[in-house]
């Protein structure tokens, strides 16, 4: 079968490097220490984050792999079933117009749908998304106490030694491997209260969670971009944090662009990493 396609070199993963200190780090926000750093910590933050791969090209799509690349077939979905597709690529040029093909879902390296979800094979590196989020802590109780900022690491466990006390989010912020942020706006109240002595177990987090798991729970989080790297935006973060006033006008400057979707549950297995007793302490949110 004769076919024409666009052949996109495959690129090396981009190194995470956040410019989570450009947003969250001035005189009046402090790190909390890792508990992998601080061994004798008695009072933690702890649990899990989990972000799935997204795939951040136009949809529905094959990726196959021909010659060391991978090659991106956009088009039509005409129909598929449990051993592959029958899909019908877009026009290439004024006189080139593939017919449809049935791929085998062996022979492909990827299906994206119309919906984006991933019908056989795995997002390449290069071609999906996960992102981490900073969060920032304020404290309910004593408004003078600096406010703490976390940053949480996708598919992994987090654990923090922090000080006893109830907090509120007070900033939330998803930032993609290409350093791109964006952050939450006019989000619901979260509240998180931290024992003292304890191991708080805020429970495991899920971005972009399954359709069957996403319940009533589930925390809808308006977001706005934040810093795009190919946009002049960039130099305006590059002296240190945005004064409150002027983050503030920045944002209200700017559309809502979407929403994430956060889902927390509780893990009764959860191994806990600091010394202290393990303490159920979920997240509350108000929707």
């Amino acid at each position: 079968m004769k076919r024409r396609v666009t052949v996109v070199k495959t690129i090396k993963p981009v190194c995470i490097i956040f410019l989570f200190t450009s947003l969250f780090l001035s005189c009046t926000k402090s790190q909390v220490i890792p508990l992998s750093k601080k061994q004798d910590c008695l009072t933690s933050i702890e649990g899990y984050y989990s972000c799935k791969d997204k795939w951040i090209g136009e949809k529905p799509a094959l990726i196959l792999w021909e010659n060391g690349n991978f090659i991106i077939i956009k088009g039509k979905v005409i129909s598929y079933d449990e051993k592959g597709v029958n899909f019908d690529p877009d026009k290439e040029g004024a006189f080139y117009d593939p017919k449809p093909h049935y791929y085998l879902f062996n022979e492909i390296e990827t299906f994206i749908d119309e919906t984006g979800k991933v019908i056989s094979g795995a997002i390449p590196n290069e071609y999906s998304q996960t992102l981490s989020i900073a969060i920032s802590l304020k404290s309910t109780v004593n408004p003078k106490l600096k406010t703490i900022s976390l940053l949480l690491n996708p598919n992994k466990d987090f654990g923090f030694c922090i000080p006893a006390g109830t907090y509120s989010i007070s900033e939330i912020s998803f930032i993609d491997k290409n350093k791109n942020i964006d952050c939450g706006v006019h989000y619901p109240e979260i509240l998180i209260t931290i024992d003292e002595n304890c191991s708080n177990y805020i429970g495991n987090l899920f971005l972009y969670p399954e359709d069957s798991i996403i319940k009533k729970d589930s925390i809808l989080i308006p977001i706005k971009h934040l810093i795009r790297q190919e946009g002049a935006q960039l130099s305006f973060f590059l002296g240190g944090a945005l004064a409150e006033g002027a983050y503030l006008v920045y944002l209200n400057a700017k559309g809502i662009i979407g929403e994430q979707k956060l889902y927390i549950n509780s893990d009764t297995t959860f191994k806990n990493k600091c010394k202290s007793p393990i303490k159920n302490n979920p997240l509350r949110h108000k929707n």
